[in-house]
């Protein structure tokens, strides 16, 4: 299988046949992303990640260590088991 074909099998079977939702900001919102960037020193992807979780009341589950720096926190996914 080569790179484009792996792409379309991950998200067919993520998205497509999986359960997992794709989570958006309002444009509005990239001022508070903007915000989180420069309070918590975070990069674009996780600032992102981090407002969508509070704008959706989600709890952050990552191995990123950068989130522990944030009000929110963050659990890693051994923290289920």
């Amino acid at each position: 299988m080569n790179e484009k074909e792996i792409l379309v099998a991950f998200i067919d079977d993520l998205f497509i046949k999986g359960n997992t939702s794709v989570i958006s900001l309002n444009p509005s919102d990239i001022r508070d992303v903007v915000k989180a960037i420069n309070k918590f020193n975070l990069d674009f992807d996780d600032a992102y990640q981090y407002i969508a979780a509070e704008k959706y009341s989600f709890e952050l589950i990552s191995y990123d260590s950068d989130y522990d720096r944030t009000l929110r926190g963050r659990k890693t996914p051994e923290d289920f088991f």
